[in-house]
């Protein structure tokens, strides 16, 4: 018995750790671009309170709400922007690879001469 029958199960675990890390990447990518953007924020508040110490204390929360409300549907944008199609292709992709592969390893054990 040869040793490439074996490897068909790597190689379908292969695919589904390929497939796992693809799926964590796009959820992490989401995060990242609102870590991003809140850093940005930050960077802006001591303008913003400079920019608004002048107002009277009463128009003060208002505006805040106004500014940020603004800055944020800017910055955010659409927040449904995760590339499902692709995800969803690259796992067809994975799959057949690991199809491939095994069915490669299984020919290639057949017609190969045992050690």
């Amino acid at each position: 018995m040869t040793l490439f029958p074996a490897l068909r199960p790597l190689a379908a675990r292969r695919a589904d750790c390929l497939l796992e890390a693809d799926r964590l990447r796009h959820a992490a990518a989401p995060l990242r671009r609102q870590a991003e953007q809140a850093r940005r924020l930050r960077a802006l508040l001591p303008a913003l309170e400079a920019a608004l110490a002048p107002l009277p204390a009463d128009e003060r929360p208002r505006r805040w709400l106004a500014v940020l409300t603004a800055s944020t549907a800017h910055t955010l944008g659409p927040a449904a922007d995760v590339p499902r199609a692709r995800l969803a292709a690259r796992e067809a992709g994975l799959r057949a690879e690991a199809e491939w592969i095994g069915t490669y390893f299984e020919n290639m054990s057949e017609n190969s001469v045992p050690f």
